[in-house]
């Protein structure tokens, strides 16, 4: 029985430790100068509102901040990496 609870509680460590490591990822990601939607579309070449509009809708840009970390905690916990 002492096994499995040090073992559970090793656990339940390791994924807060995974958690605060998204978290983190996530707000520094944010935190970088410059627009996503910008970059994404850089190669892209004549860009204009309405191309913006459409790639941060697609990728949840247009959301408040704690939607679009609920967003991406879901797509990573689905093997969604990129």
């Amino acid at each position: 029985m002492r096994l499995a609870l040090i073992f559970a509680h090793r656990l339940l460590g390791a994924a807060a430790l995974v958690a605060a490591v998204l978290v983190l990822n996530f707000v520094l990601i944010h935190l970088a100068p410059g627009d996503p939607a910008l970059t994404i579309a850089g190669g892209m070449g004549g860009v204009t509102e309405d191309i913006l509009r459409d790639i941060r809708r697609a990728y949840g840009l247009d959301a408040p901040l704690h939607d679009q970390l609920l967003l991406y905690l879901e797509r990573v916990l689905s093997g969604d990496l990129g």
